[in-house]
């Protein structure tokens, strides 16, 4: 029997979430979709899938197993306690919350199901974890394939950047990732983060300082510089051929259809 996913938001990430469940993960299936504006909800959902926009009616559902939190990141927090009341495994896409005292306290309510239960009901969004590659890497650094590390360098780029980003956000939704990944590569913590911002590009709106901006994280010994662009129209896709340079030791992972558990 399939586990029955309900998932709070249907935006960008959260529609993701609702294909990924139809085309790429298996023993899974969507029962439910809430979002604050139910027309999204209805574009993004399955044909049987029921549509709420109260994501408190999803969460205590009988037909939902499972919540996939993808709403704003405002909601995080509030929505996941209310997984915990209810007892009911919660997956949140990153961050956790905006604020330190929002995250601390699901920490401190998850911290409190693990003693009285003995497992987590809470998952977070960090999907590197996951990826081959990145699990090929953290190998090669484990085993000192290219000698000590000495620096790690993080570039993230976003062709546009999502609606309502600010300077701030860009560090909580976005630099997020490498505050996640770096300490799990190197196995050591972070221990110190600076900021700059350098001019902003005409595509940043809103007063997004954006790009051009350094963070130096530093973890043991390590220098650990990192560059955030939300707005810089290419993204990740690869230059022109004429303009492209080789790169002889590149290489590339397929996703397979369903996630090995950690």
């Amino acid at each position: 029997m399939p586990i029955r996913v309900g998932v709070i938001g249907a935006g960008i990430m959260g529609a993701d979430h609702i294909r990924n469940h139809a085309t790429t993960i298996g023993g899974a299936e969507v029962t439910y979709v809430a979002d604050i504006d139910a027309g999204r909800a209805v574009a993004a959902a399955p044909p049987a899938a029921r549509i709420t926009t109260d994501p408190s009616e999803l969460i205590n559902s009988s037909e939902v197993d499972a919540v996939v939190v993808a709403s704003h990141d405002s909601t995080h927090a509030g929505l996941v306690l209310e997984c915990f009341e209810a007892m009911t495994p919660v997956l949140c896409e990153k961050p956790m919350a905006p604020t330190l005292l929002e995250t601390l306290e699901v920490v401190a309510a998850d911290a409190n199901i693990v003693a009285a239960t003995g497992a987590s009901l809470l998952s977070l969004g960090f999907m590197r974890r996951f990826d081959p590659g990145y699990v090929a890497l953290r190998q090669s650094v484990q085993d000192r394939i290219q000698g000590e590390p000495l620096m790690v360098h993080c570039t993230s780029r976003n062709a546009v950047a999502g609606p309502g980003t600010t300077s701030e956000s860009a560090i909580t939704n976005s630099a997020i990732h490498e505050l996640d990944i770096i300490p799990w590569l190197l196995d050591s913590p972070i221990t110190e983060v600076s900021w700059q911002a350098g001019r902003s590009s005409r595509h940043a709106d809103g007063g997004l300082q954006d790009p051009g901006r350094r963070r130096y994280l530093r973890t043991g010994a390590r220098a650990l510089p990192t560059h955030t662009a939300c707005s810089c129209r290419p993204g990740y896709q690869p230059w022109p051929r004429e303009n492209s340079r080789p790169w002889p030791a590149r290489r590339t992972a397929s996703m397979p259809r369903s996630w090995p558990r950690p």
